[in-house]
């Protein structure tokens, strides 16, 4: 098991939005005591301790990425300082303009909904903790899921559940990407907390078609 918790960790640190099945793969080919499924119902069964792994897999991905742009931006200032009479370059080293480019498309808006403001994240101070590593869903919480969820519909209308569960799960990592999917962002029949993210989906589509049409009323008008 301490082999299996450090390959979730490695995982995970690489790309937090991995599900188990490369990692009970590779888990079976090299330690074929345990097939595919032995591993995947052994891993589930200690559901608790992996969701603590993948805390700290995606609070480590998160600090390296973060590490990685601002490693770079120094790097890109020294190199403007060393260069005689102050002239400038447009080339970036390959890693950099991809981070570059990541937050340039997350902070782009387009034209129709540029007074949209994405929500703040509650900090960390206002979780409950009812356990080590276990959390319940503050009010708070809840009502920054749903405004995120709102703003996230208006430009991404298609945007898969995993893939808004697992954006939630790096906004607020004390929940896990799993914990949000199962307990938020699911369909209501298996939903546990309140809120209809069905009827909120469709408010947020309403809103994005009459946005696209000039029909919506902002700020900016009379």
């Amino acid at each position: 098991m301490e082999y299996a918790e450090q390959l979730c960790l490695v995982y995970w640190t690489v790309d937090p939005d991995i599900d188990l099945q490369p990692i009970c793969e590779q888990l079976a080919a090299e330690m074929p005591q345990h097939n595919f499924n032995g591993w995947l119902t052994k891993l589930k069964s200690y559901e608790p301790l992996f969701n603590a792994i993948s805390m700290r897999a995606v609070l480590e991905h998160k600090r390296r990425t973060d590490g990685l742009v601002t490693e770079g931006a120094s790097a890109k200032r020294a190199a403007k300082r060393s260069r005689p009479g102050g002239t400038t370059s447009t080339l970036e080293p390959a890693s950099m303009q991809t981070a570059s480019s990541k937050t340039s498309s997350q902070k782009a808006l387009p034209p129709w909904a540029e007074d949209l403001v994405w929500p703040k994240p509650p900090p960390r101070s206002q979780a409950d903790e009812r356990s080590p590593n276990k959390f319940a869903y503050t009010d708070d919480e809840l009502s920054f899921a749903e405004e995120w969820a709102r703003t996230t519909w208006i430009l991404e209308p298609n945007i898969s559940r995993k893939a808004m569960s697992s954006k939630l799960g790096k906004l607020i990592p004390w929940h896990t990407g799993s914990s949000w999917r199962t307990s938020i962002v699911s369909p209501p029949s298996i939903r546990k907390y309140h809120g209809d993210f069905l009827a909120l989906k469709k408010e947020a589509i309403k809103e994005r078609e009459a946005r696209i049409a000039g029909t919506f009323p902002t700020h900016r008008d009379p």
